[in-house]
């Protein structure tokens, strides 16, 4: 009988993309500033670093378009929002997934993404949300064996 383990700990997944990401704008920095000396120095100029965000979804996959509720569980003052709804759209490159917030700011953000894992990064927003960006690290848990829900957790980070 095949004992349940979980893939990841979420909280040392967490931990570790926030020690790699500032290793990682170095890394880039260095290696643009080699390319290019112009390059190299918008890295010293670029604004400040963001806000480390996690959203963690319910998402029902039984009926189309795949739909469910979000709580920001890490970030929520930065974003302005605290929970919502939002609803998926299939692109011909991923998955937009477009957030609603019921908490705090009106508006919408959307985020694209590769499941069941990956990379994801907002790719529009709107009224509050204006001038919002944001990228990180995308990952798909089935809720179990042939359910038809998930949980999504999206952790990355923020700029207004």
């Amino acid at each position: 009988m095949a004992k349940n383990r979980k893939l990841f700990d979420m909280g040392e997944c967490q931990a570790l993309y926030r020690r790699r990401r500032r290793k990682m704008r170095i890394l880039m920095c260095l290696l643009l500033a080699a390319g290019t000396s112009g390059l190299g120095a918008a890295c010293a100029t670029s604004p400040s670093q963001g806000e480390a965000v996690t959203i963690i979804t319910q998402i029902n996959f039984s009926t189309e378009p795949f739909k469910g509720t979000f709580q920001v569980t890490d970030g929520a003052d930065v974003l302005g929002c605290s929970r919502g709804t939002f609803v998926d759209t299939p692109t011909e490159r991923g998955i937009h997934k477009k957030f609603t917030c019921d908490s705090g700011a009106s508006g919408a953000f959307t985020a694209e993404f590769f499941p069941p894992g990956g990379p994801w990064k907002i790719v529009n927003a709107s009224d509050d949300f204006s001038g919002l960006s944001g990228w990180g690290a995308f990952a798909l848990t089935q809720s179990h064996p042939g359910s038809t829900e998930g949980v999504e957790t999206l952790i990355g980070e923020i700029q207004r």
